[in-house]
């Protein structure tokens, strides 16, 4: 019994001193010993030759365009995107495009005092009429009852409440107010 206990002793510490002794195992070691490869040296699973090499800049045919918007300025989307961390290594690129926008008919009930527009607005809200108070500017304590982008939307709209409304169109381009 003590010769196996002895045997097995010796077999662990062979096992645990042979690795320094054969050498690295491939991959193992080095992940092993904290050591990982470099990213420049890693290969992508994509085509052989893609003709662009590793920090290469890319052509214009491997760009991306991505369009984000309602940002007042061209400054204020300049600003974002100084703001980033890896802006200047993406190579943002910043164009104004204005469009026309449909202008959108807004139902709505004309302003009336606050306390009167109160009380109306919530019989509405209590009907289950999905509403709104205007809070501000020349509208201030009308109710909206929604935007619509075919003025026959509205219409209906205004058939199925029995409300007596105002309709106003309102466009959503900047230069309308």
């Amino acid at each position: 019994m003590r010769w196996l206990a002895l045997v097995l002793v010796l077999v662990s510490i062979a096992i645990y001193y042979l690795p320094d002794f054969v050498g690295p195992s491939g991959g193992m070691a080095n992940v092993a010993s904290g050591s990982l490869p470099r990213v420049a040296s890693l290969k992508s699973p994509g085509p052989a030759d893609s003709g662009v090499g590793p920090g290469a800049p890319a052509d214009e045919s491997e760009m991306s365009c991505a369009r984000l918007g309602w940002i007042e300025t061209a400054e204020r989307a300049r600003s974002l995107v100084d703001s980033q961390p890896l802006a200047e290594e993406a190579g943002f690129r910043i164009e104004e495009v204005e469009r026309e926008l449909a202008p959108l008919h807004w139902v709505l009930i004309p302003p009336q005092p606050e306390a009167v527009a109160l009380s109306q607005f919530r019989d509405i809200q209590r009907q289950g009429i999905d509403s709104y108070l205007v809070t501000e500017g020349e509208n201030r304590n009308a109710i909206s009852l929604g935007l619509f982008e075919s003025r026959e939307s509205a219409i209906s709209v205004l058939e199925e409440k029995n409300v007596r409304i105002l309709m106003r169109y309102w466009s959503t381009s900047p230069e309308i107010r």
